[in-house]
């Protein structure tokens, strides 16, 4: 196999290429995810494969076995600071697979069974081998472990503000974190608002409208601190408005067990708001 050396000074950001090979390979674009695989093959190592040396007529597993010699060949072209951003940038790759779930396609075990004559794994199948796990453990992480995991991209784009690997990576956590904010604040909504959000004002509302139904409800609720914050002043309030609304012995019931429990000036606010025919709550 010919290696030809990369040396174009023109060429796209690598980590815009890799972005354009992510959004290809969601996309279900093979030809084009190939070709950009090429590209960051060659930025990465320092060389490209010939274009004739891919051929786009076989399977992407089957040439990607093909690129294990390359891979192999490469080994010694990579310094440390090569290999430790082979291993991030993977990582962005994995997550795609995981999310896509799409970590047991044919391409992926071709690129993880590539050994080194040793038998070792070339550089590129333990980095794809790590960020599977990095991606599986991000995917089943809690918010905990979550943020522990974004610290790591916290340093790294504070230290390399320019480099768009970490800077996606930063923000693919971030936006997991945001999601999973979301998801519990909507949980708490649940459990404090069973019946919905609209529940409280739309009952207020028909209680305010005259509904004798909703007048003893929202009394009985006030009263108990059920789905209302409690509060005995305006418990009584509205089992007054029942009572000469016609609610009878319930909501008579419902004054005399709140009338020992006001104060005077709960008394007096009572006598305003229902004076100013006011909609406490």
């Amino acid at each position: 196999m010919t290696l030809a050396w990369a040396n174009d000074e023109k060429r796209v950001p690598f980590s815009e290429l890799m972005n354009t090979g992510l959004k290809a390979l969601a996309k279900g674009d093979e030809e084009t995810a190939r070709a950009i695989d090429l590209q960051m093959f060659g930025r990465l190592y320092g060389f490209r494969i010939k274009p004739s040396e891919w051929r786009d007529e076989l399977p992407r597993a089957e040439n990607e076995k093909r690129m294990c010699p390359h891979r192999r060949e490469a080994a010694s072209e990579l310094t440390p600071e090569r290999v430790h951003f082979l291993h991030h940038g993977t990582r962005m790759l994995a997550d795609a697979l995981v999310a896509t779930n799409q970590e047991d396609r044919p391409f992926v075990a071709a690129i993880l069974q590539c050994q080194q004559d040793n038998g070792e794994p070339v550089a590129e199948a333990e980095a794809l081998r790590d960020g599977l796990a990095w991606a599986k453990k991000l995917a089943a992480a809690d918010m905990e472990t979550t943020r522990a995991m974004i610290g790591e991209y916290d340093l790294l784009t504070e230290q390399y503000p320019d480099e768009m690997v970490y800077r996606l990576l930063h923000g693919s956590i971030k936006s997991r974190i945001g999601k999973m904010k979301y998801e519990r604040e909507r949980e708490e909504t649940k459990k404090r608002y069973p019946k919905g959000i609209l529940f409280q004002g739309n009952l207020v509302n028909k209680a305010h409208g005259g509904d004798l139904s909703a007048q003893l409800e929202l009394a009985r609720r006030l009263e108990t601190g059920d789905l209302f914050r409690q509060n005995n002043a305006m418990a009584y309030f509205w089992y007054k408005r029942a009572l000469t609304n016609g609610g009878g012995g319930v909501a008579q019931s419902g004054m005399d067990r709140l009338h020992p429990h006001l104060s005077i000036g709960e008394f007096k606010s009572i006598e305003i708001w229902t004076r100013n025919n006011h909609r406490p709550y």
